[in-house]
């Protein structure tokens, strides 16, 4: 990593991620986020429902809802914008939808 590099992502906010729901492969991605010098890894919840506590809290920037499910799990996106102003995103193993 070069100075200017470093200097770029020392001065640069954080984005506060959390995330909830499950699926293949997301321990691995739960490392890499964890691991990432410009992520601030909040948490994670299994469920929306446990995780509403911290969605209320209005400080994330980013919901990321792990899915296995083939179809975009309408009933937990809108449970998390139900909750907090993040944008969410919905992943599942080789694949990613925009909600």
């Amino acid at each position: 990593m070069t100075n200017e590099t470093q200097l770029s992502t020392a001065t640069r906010e954080r984005a506060r991620i959390y995330v909830t729901g499950n699926c293949d492969g997301l321990p691995d991605l739960h490392d890499a986020l964890a691991s990432h010098p410009e992520v601030e890894l909040i948490g994670h919840a299994g469920q929306v429902a446990e995780a509403v506590p911290t969605l209320t809290g209005g400080h994330l920037q980013v919901v990321l809802h792990a899915t296995r499910s083939t179809v975009l799990p309408v009933n937990e996106i809108a449970a998390i914008r139900e909750h907090t102003r993040s944008s969410s995103r919905s992943a599942r193993r080789g694949t990613s939808a925009n909600a």
